[in-house]
Order: C-alpha cells, then structure tokens, then sequence
C-alpha cells in the first residue's frame, strides 16, 4: 500500500472532513450517552512546524472550540503514514496563534513539515485515574461507587478530589507540564500534609509530599499497622531521608508494642538532642528509663535505676547474682551497634555480669529501636588470646 492509500484509509478511519468536532452537533462515529451538550473528541490535520522546538499550530477556526473546553485534555499525534499514536496530556490556554508542542519525549518521531494527525478530548478525572501506571495505579483508585481511594503503603483512605488540574512548568518531577491531583492527609494532631500526583500520560507517574515548604519526591511509603504510621521515603540533595504520619496518639506510658514514649518524655529528648551541645545527662535518663523497662521485658529482672551520675545506670540480680545493667541512647540510628560493643566495654570494666541496651529514638515521633545483650561476668568469660577460661 503506497503512502497515498495510507493516508487515505487514516482519514477515513479518523473521520477527517466529518462534523467529528461536535461540540453538541450530530456525529456519526460517537453516540452520546446523555442529551447534555459536551465536548467530544476533536480530529484535524496539520504540518510540524520547527521553533524553539517542534510544535503543531492549531487552525485559528479552533479558537473559539478551545475556550469551551476547559480543564485538562488528552492528545494524541496520528502519523498518518505509520497509524502511531503518541499520547500526552495538555491544558489549552487562550492565546492569538493557539499551538501544541511537542513533549521533548517524543520529539524524534517528528520532522519539521510532517504532516499529523493531531486528536484531542477532554480528559475527565474519572479517566485519568483509570489510565493511571505502575504504582500510581495502585496507589490512587476508583471504588465501585466512583469515590477516589488514596493508598499510602498500605493504609487507606478516601478523599473527596474535585477536578483535575494542570500544572505547565512543573520541575518538582522532571516531568514538564503534567496534569496532577492534590489532595491532603491529617495526622493525630491535625497537621495536614499535603501530596500532588502528577503524570503527562507518557512518563511514569510522579508523586511528591510538600515538607519544609519545598515538593519533595518521594520514593517509597510504607504502612506500619501496628503503629499506625506510615513512612514516607523522600528524595532530598543530601540523600533519602523519611517523614513519618502518625495517626495514633502517643501513649500514656513506654509502650514496649509499639515501640514508643509518651509525648512528655519524646519533648524531653528532642530538647536533649536539640540542645548546643546535645544534653547527655538527659539523654541518658532518659534512655536509661527506655532501657529499664526493655530489660525487664527481655530478661524477667526488676531494674531500680540508680540516681547517681557516675557508676552503673543499675544494680540488679540475674541469678542469684549481683550484677549491673547499662543503656546506651542516640538520636541517631546508625549508632546503635557501636554504643552496644561501648556498653559492653564498661560492664566488663566493672567486674560483673550485666544487661546491656543500646536505644535509638527518633527525635520527631518517639518511635524506639533497640539491641540487647547479657554480657557474662569475669569468671566465665573466655581468654581471647589463649581460648580458655579466666
């Protein structure tokens, strides 16, 4: 088949010369669902023009239909030669020469005097949920009653989203222009945050959570049930770094459960670790209070913390046997193994057996984690040169 009979059979097919941008008038290839007045999907021809970038000029008779149709539109290139189809999402504004550029994405498939096929139609919210790929498919659904559900690793939520927006320049997403849906999320204390799902219907989709008045982009979320949380991993210059939506109050006490301090002794910390220089006396209490109880849990011991500064953070009996517990507390989680060798070190400096405890807590939530360990006392503990007993 030449090129001519091609383009021949495209516009047939595409109903090129027919009344198919009806906007309300009859039409012979769409059957409209109800009597209201719409705007339906729109076909006409035009050439590739090379500017700062490619574009296609719309005819000026468009004008007038453009401003009808408001909101976000989808728009597919038709080579006629091929029958491909590129498609992409675009919002028109009302300009004197109305054009549609080329998405860098797919500027190759198009040479400057190229005729195209260029088919636009509105894009409702509706649709574009259900176009939605990859996770974002996952993430933001239509239930079967036609209400917008929002997961956010696991935890769900339902949300009233009133229409779909565009955005022209974003750069949050590297996306370009896209069209987006906003929506927010309210923790325990009401704090709203605030995420934007942004996609152009050629890329994969983008999701970003405003922290720090900036968008951040985020790159996983994950539900904790059990804490009622869900962590957002968001990219920042510096690394990956997480926020954390809480959506259970904090508790009355230390919950071992959960992992997690009461909000009176979570402010103490984050005052301790926020301090110039950081309080380590504070911070100590504090972890040894966490750690008391850990100990307890994990040993079946009854731990009385001791009100001294210098000396052991306790005095305790395993076995019949005088013994110490020490704990160890930062803000900071990569510490954690090294402070347990460090509170192993001054157990054995003290010639006893004992219980040792390394804590982090996290300064913004409360949430704990921790190692733990009996360390043996002198007369068992193994000769690391010669292999046997002291």
């Amino acid at each position: 088949m030449g090129d001519g009979a091609r383009r021949a059979q495209m516009e047939n097919r595409f109903g090129l010369g027919q009344p198919v941008d009806t906007y309300g008038e009859p039409c012979p290839h769409v059957r409209a669902a109800t009597q209201v007045k719409e705007a339906v999907e729109t076909l006409f021809k035009g050439k590739v023009i090379k500017g700062q970038n490619l574009r296609v000029e719309l005819p000026n008779s468009y004008v007038e239909k453009m401003n009808e149709q408001k909101g976000v539109v989808q728009v597919g290139l038709i080579n006629p030669i091929t029958g491909h189809v590129h498609s992409f999402y675009k919002a028109f504004r009302s300009v004197k020469n109305p054009e549609v550029n080329i998405p860098t994405k797919i500027m190759d498939n198009f040479e400057p005097g190229q005729e195209v096929i260029l088919k636009t139609k509105p894009l409702p919210l509706s649709k574009f949920i259900e176009q939605l790929r990859d996770e974002a498919s996952k993430m933001v659904r239509l239930n079967k009653d036609g209400r917008v559900m929002i997961n956010l690793g696991g935890n769900a939520f339902q949300k009233k989203i009133e229409d779909l927006k565009y955005d022209y320049t974003n750069n949050a997403t590297g996306l370009g222009g896209s069209a987006f849906i906003a929506f927010q999320v309210n923790d325990f204390s009401g704090k709203a945050w605030k995420f934007t799902l942004y996609d152009n219907g050629m890329d994969k989709s983008r999701l970003v959570v405003e922290y720090g008045n900036r968008p951040r982009p985020i790159v996983g979320m994950s539900y904790n049930a059990k804490r009622d949380a869900v962590s957002v991993e968001y990219y920042d210059k510096g690394g990956n770094r997480t926020i954390t939506l809480l959506f259970r109050e904090p508790p009355d006490e230390i919950d071992l459960d959960t992992r997690r301090i009461p909000e009176e002794m979570r402010l103490r910390w984050e005052t301790a670790v926020n301090s110039n220089p950081q309080d380590k006396v504070e911070m100590g209490k504090i972890g040894a209070e966490v750690g008391a109880k850990i100990a307890e849990k994990e040993y079946n011991v009854k731990v009385h913390l001791s009100r001294k500064i210098h000396g052991p953070d306790a005095e305790i009996v395993i076995n019949n046997e005088p013994s110490v517990f020490e704990a160890k507390s930062t803000a900071d989680e990569s510490e954690l193994s090294y402070n347990l060798r460090d509170a192993e070190k001054q157990v054995h400096s003290r010639n006893k057996p004992g219980i040792i405890v390394s804590l982090y807590i996290d300064t913004d939530t409360g949430f704990f984690e921790y190692e733990h360990k009996y360390v043996p006392g002198p007369s068992i503990r193994l000769n690391r040169y010669e292999g046997e007993e002291s």
